[in-house]
């Protein structure tokens, strides 16, 4: 192909890069009378549930390090990701007290 490419030959090149990806686990405490402040959702053509909102002045935004976008990983420890939001949800409701929850985010 190059031997038969004329005189002048260009070349491109495409460089692929580094998906970085950090593994986050907030403690979230949980108040008597309301909610984590999580909503969660699944993406179009992406494995796992991930973090569509987070409430104001709720636990999870109080707490600071969750992100939207974030894929969910597990609570307390257990592995949620062949889970459904719903399901995920009712097991986060289910919860009293402090709630460890563990999320993958791309830093790309």
């Amino acid at each position: 192909m190059l031997r038969s490419g004329g005189d002048v030959v260009t070349l491109g090149l495409r460089r692929e890069t580094e998906k970085k990806e950090n593994i986050i686990t907030a403690v979230l405490e949980k108040r008597p009378e309301g909610s984590l402040g999580l909503s969660l959702a699944k993406r179009t053509g992406s494995e796992g549930i991930f973090i569509r909102m987070i409430a104001a002045n709720s636990a999870a935004a109080m707490e600071g390090s969750l992100r939207v976008g974030d894929r969910v990983l597990s609570l307390d420890g257990e592995n949620v990701t062949n889970m459904t939001p719903t399901a995920i949800l009712e097991r986060l409701r289910s919860i009293k007290g402090a709630v460890h929850v563990t999320v993958l985010r791309d830093s790309q």
